[in-house]
């Protein structure tokens, strides 16, 4: 049988409405891909604008807006939460695990990077004051990076506390530490003082004050913790 969604090749999985695909949803099939692609393209030719355009930031509808002075914003904020509540909402990491192909090439670069014996220094400092460190995922699914995020993560899940781990900061690549949704707060968490280490830091110093400028830039309310009793404190 031949997949039924444009690429022609054998079809591996039947799916729900009885037809046959190579792949285990239509969206990954090849030709699938090839009919969006050029559906969207048709659909720009003639005039149509999603209403986000990365290269001009300006034109990013929700440039500046939050909950408090916008209904949209408000809206998918409301429905967030709504969502994480009722447990439809679920973390898409959740379950997932690194192929061994993939670990091989992260093993083979890490040996290298580690063969440079001030590198080897520096994230031993750091590590030992829980910036790097253990990384898994909580109990209730939430991805940590470090034994601080993990502590935090945890206080935040046994309270009850609504949060999003490591969210996209708005119009921007760069990722928080903490999104706490009903206070409509972004936390960083800098468990090493940064500005102590900065020497050592280098580059990684330059992302976390790129990253300051940009919550300052768009005035969102963050916050900047260094261990559990602040974070107690702002909730």
């Amino acid at each position: 049988m031949k997949c039924k969604y444009g690429c022609n090749q054998e079809a591996k999985f039947i799916l729900v409405n009885g037809k046959g695909c190579c792949s285990k949803s239509p969206n990954s099939c090849g030709g699938m891909k090839l009919k969006n692609k050029q559906g969207l393209k048709r659909k720009r030719k003639n005039g149509w604008n999603p209403g986000y355009n990365f290269k001009n930031e300006n034109e990013i509808w929700n440039k500046g807006l939050s909950a408090n002075n916008d209904k949209r914003v408000k809206k998918g904020k409301e429905t967030l939460i709504f969502r994480y509540k009722n447990g439809t909402l679920i973390p898409s990491f959740l379950g997932k695990f690194h192929k061994e192909k993939s670990k091989k090439i992260i093993s083979t670069k890490l040996k290298k990077f580690y063969k440079d014996p001030e590198e080897r220094k520096r994230l031993r400092d750091i590590g030992r004051k829980g910036g790097f460190g253990k990384k898994g995922i909580t109990e209730k699914g939430t991805r940590y990076e470090s034994l601080i995020e993990k502590e935090i993560f945890e206080y935040l899940e046994n309270k009850n506390i609504l949060f999003e781990a490591h969210k996209h900061i708005p119009n921007s690549s760069k990722i928080s530490d903490v999104y706490l949704i009903e206070k409509d707060l972004w936390i960083e968490i800098d468990g090493i003082n940064r500005e102590k280490r900065k020497k050592w830091l280098g580059k990684n110093y330059e992302y976390w004050l790129d990253k300051l400028k940009i919550y300052k830039k768009q005035n969102l309310n963050y916050k900047i913790i260094y261990n559990k009793k602040d974070i107690a404190q702002l909730v």
